[in-house]
C-alpha cells in the first residue's frame, strides 16, 4: 500500500512540475464545452466553437489565468503550459480539399481472367 501511494504521488508531482496539470485541466474544460453545445446545436458547430478561441468557458478562462500567473512567478512556463500556449496561439489552419479518388493500375498483374482449374480435386480427400 506504501509503494502504490509513493508511486501515485511521484506521477502527481511529475504531471505538476512538468506543467501538465494545466493540460489536463484544459482537456476537462474542452470535454465539458463539447458535451454542452453538441446537446444544443450540432456536433459540427459544437466543435467549430469549441475550439476556435472566441467562445471560452469559466474554466478555460481560469486556466489561463494561471498559466500566466504561473509563469510571471517562475518567469519561465513549463513544458506542458508551453504546449498548452502553443496549441491556444497556433494559427488557424486552412481547411483543405478533399482528395481527389482515382483508379490504381496494379503494374505487376496480368489483365486475364482467372484460369480454372485443369485438374479435378483428390477424391476422396486426402487425410492429414
Amino acid at each position: 500500500m506504501r509503494q502504490l501511494t509513493l508511486r501515485i504521488l511521484t506521477i502527481a508531482c511529475a504531471i505538476y512540475l512538468s506543467g501538465t496539470h494545466w493540460l489536463i485541466l484544459q482537456g476537462t474544460a474542452w470535454t465539458k464545452m463539447l458535451v454542452e453545445r453538441s446537446q444544443t446545436m450540432g456536433i459540427s458547430q459544437a466543435v467549430k466553437t469549441t475550439f476556435d478561441g472566441e467562445h471560452p468557458c469559466a474554466m478555460c478562462n481560469s486556466v489561463s489565468k494561471g498559466v500566466k500567473q504561473e509563469s510571471q512567478q517562475t518567469g519561465v512556463l513549463p513544458k506542458g503550459a508551453k504546449l498548452f500556449e502553443a496549441m491556444l496561439l497556433a494559427p488557424k489552419v486552412a481547411a483543405l480539399p478533399m482528395p481527389v479518388s482515382t483508379t490504381f493500375a496494379y503494374p505487376f498483374a496480368p489483365h486475364l481472367p482467372a484460369l480454372a482449374r485443369a485438374d479435378a480435386p483428390p477424391t476422396p480427400p486426402p487425410l492429414a
